[in-house]
């Protein structure tokens, strides 16, 4: 079993919300995003994912550890389209992490920050799709880190 699925299964997603209200079985939709699937799956996948835990600009309480889960399965080394899929949801929820001004917005870009040096690692040994992926999160959150993995291609 995958470090991401161990952590999915160690959450208790009936303490957070998404947009419809609370995240238990959550964790079933994110198993399912976070596992390598084709290309034509992602966008079904993507759409259990959008306006969910990320809604036009703003976050819902389950974006803090779904971000936990989206670095460990980045760590756990997934296949080019998922980990643009999963590059892309953590961009979303860390630019909606923006515009709060509470604990919550801090807390979601502390962890996308503390997940920098992983973006540089994935970014600098990924396809090119890869590594603008991982550059749009770190121009949001790390500069410095986003400039490593400029230098480091």
């Amino acid at each position: 079993m995958a470090i991401a699925e161990r952590l999915i299964w160690s959450i208790d997603w009936g303490r957070y919300e998404l947009m419809e209200g609370t995240a238990e079985g959550f964790g079933h939709d994110l198993t399912a995003f976070v596992t390598d699937a084709p290309v034509v799956e992602r966008h079904a996948l993507w759409a259990r994912m959008e306006n969910r835990v990320f809604a036009q600009d703003d976050i819902f309480t389950a974006a803090e550890p779904t971000l936990a889960v989206l670095f460990a399965a980045l760590a756990d080394g997934v296949e080019e389209s998922t980990a643009v899929s999963v590059l892309d949801l953590v961009f979303h929820i860390v630019h909606a992490a923006h515009y709060r001004d509470d604990g919550l917005g801090r807390r979601c870009l502390g962890k996308a920050q503390e997940a920098g040096w992983l973006l540089v690692h994935i970014g600098s040994r990924g396809s090119r799709n890869v590594r603008d992926a991982c550059l749009e999160v770190l121009d949001l959150v790390s500069p410095s880190c986003a400039a490593a993995l400029r230098l480091s291609v």
